[in-house]
C-alpha cells in the first residue's frame, strides 16, 4: 500500500516519494516477519509450557499414588495392630477372668475354713468350760504314782535283800563244796600214797583184802561228805530257781506298773487335748510337763532298784536286758507323749 503525500516538495520532485513508499513496504514486511517469528517463539514456547505442565501433572499423580498406596499401607498396618490389640485384649481379658475366677474361689474356700475353724474352736471352748481343772487332776496322777511307786519300791527292797540273802547263801554253798572238792582229793592222795607206801608189791587181792579195810571208814565219810555236797548242789540250784522267779515276778510287777502308769496318762492326755485353749493353758502345759518329768523321775529310780536285783545273779542277764529294753521303751513313750503335748499346746 502506497500513500503519496501532497507536498510542495513532493510537487517538485517525484522520485523521492516512490523511494519512501517502498522503505515503508519493506518496514512493514519486516514488521510482520518479527511478528510471525514472535509467534512462533510464543507457540514454541507455549508447547514447552505444556510439556512441562504434562510432566509435572504426571510427576504429582505419581506423588499422589504413591502417597495413596503409603496411606493404604499404613491403614492396614493400623487395621493389622488393631486386630492383634483385640486378640491380645481378648487373651488378656480371658486370662483375669480366670485368675479372678480362682481367687474368688480361694477366697470362698478360705471362708469356710475359717467358718469351720471358728466353729471346731467354739465347740471346743465349750468343752473345755465343761472339763474339770487340769491341775488337781494332774496332783491327783501324782498322788497315786507316788502310792504306786511307795509300794513298788517297799516290793523292791524287798525282793532286794531276798536276793541279797540268796546271794549269801549261794557263796556259802559255793564255799563248802570247794572245802568238800579239797578234802576229797587231799583223802584220794593220801589213800594213793599210803598204799604205795605200805602195799607196793602187793597183789591186787591182797591189796583189796588189806587195804580197803583201813580205808573204809575214810571213804564212807568221803561218800557222806560228797552226799551233803549234792543235796548243797541241789539246794543252790532251788536258790538259783527261787531267785529267778522272784526277778520274773519283779520284771511283771514293773511291767504292770509301767502299763498302769501309761494308761493313766494316756488317760489324761486326752484329758489335757480336750482343755487346750486360751493363753493360760501355757503355764499349765509346764506345770504338767514339770509333773511327767518327776513321775518319770520316779520310775528311773524304780528301774535302778529293779536292775540292782536283777544284777545280783549272772544268769539273769537277759531277763536285766529285756526289762531294761521294756524300760527304755516305756521312758521313749513317755517322752513322745510329752513331745506331742508341747507340739499340741504350741498350735
Amino acid at each position: 500500500m502506497c500513500i503519496f503525500l501532497l507536498s510542495p516538495a513532493g510537487l517538485a520532485n517525484p522520485t523521492a516519494v516512490s523511494s519512501s513508499c517502498t522503505d515503508t513496504s519493506k518496514q512493514q514486511q519486516q514488521q510482520q516477519q518479527q511478528q510471525q517469528e514472535q509467534q512462533q517463539h510464543e507457540e514454541q514456547e507455549r508447547k514447552q509450557h505444556q510439556h512441562v505442565d504434562h510432566q509435572q501433572q504426571q510427576m504429582q499423580q505419581q506423588q499422589q499414588q504413591q502417597q495413596q498406596q503409603q496411606q493404604q499401607q499404613q491403614q492396614q498396618q493400623q487395621q493389622q495392630q488393631q486386630v492383634n490389640e483385640g486378640l491380645r485384649v481378648e487373651t488378656l481379658k480371658t486370662a483375669t477372668d480366670k485368675l479372678l475366677k480362682n481367687y474368688q474361689q480361694e477366697i470362698d474356700a478360705l471362708t469356710r475354713r475359717a467358718k469351720t475353724a471358728e466353729g471346731n474352736f467354739n465347740a471346743l471352748l465349750h468343752l473345755l468350760l465343761q472339763q474339770p481343772d487340769l491341775m488337781v487332776i494332774l496332783r491327783d496322777l501324782e498322788a497315786a504314782a507316788a502310792r504306786r511307786s511307795s509300794s513298788g519300791s517297799d516290793s523292791a527292797a524287798a525282793a532286794a535283800a531276798a536276793a541279797a540273802e540268796l546271794e549269801r547263801q549261794l557263796k556259802l554253798q559255793q564255799a563248802s563244796a570247794a572245802e568238800l572238792e579239797a578234802k576229797n582229793r587231799h583223802l584220794e592222795s593220801e589213800c594213793n600214797r599210803q598204799g604205795d607206801t605200805k602195799f607196793a608189791g602187793v597183789s591186787s587181792e591182797e591189796f583189796k583184802a588189806k587195804a580197803l579195810p583201813g580205808c573204809g571208814e575214810a571213804f564212807e565219810q568221803l561218800e557222806e561228805e560228797i552226799g551233803r555236797a549234792r543235796d548243797q548242789s541241789i539246794t543252790v540250784r532251788q536258790l538259783q530257781q527261787q531267785l529267778q522267779q522272784q526277778q520274773l515276778q519283779q520284771q511283771e510287777l514293773q511291767q504292770h506298773f509301767h502299763q498302769q502308769l501309761e494308761a493313766a496318762v494316756a488317760e489324761k492326755e486326752q484329758v489335757v487335748l480336750k482343755q487346750i485353749a486360751g493363753a493360760g493353758m501355757q503355764q499349765q502345759l509346764q506345770a504338767a510337763q514339770q509333773q511327767i518329768a518327776r513321775l518319770e523321775g520316779r520310775m528311773l529310780q524304780q528301774q535302778q532298784q529293779f536292775a540292782l536285783v536283777s544284777h545280783c545273779s549272772s544268769s539273769s542277764n537277759s531277763n536285766s536286758s529285756r526289762s531294761s529294753s521294756s524300760s527304755s521303751s516305756s521312758s521313749s513313750k513317755c517322752a513322745y507323749r510329752r513331745m506331742f503335748l508341747a507340739f499340741v499346746f504350741s498350735v
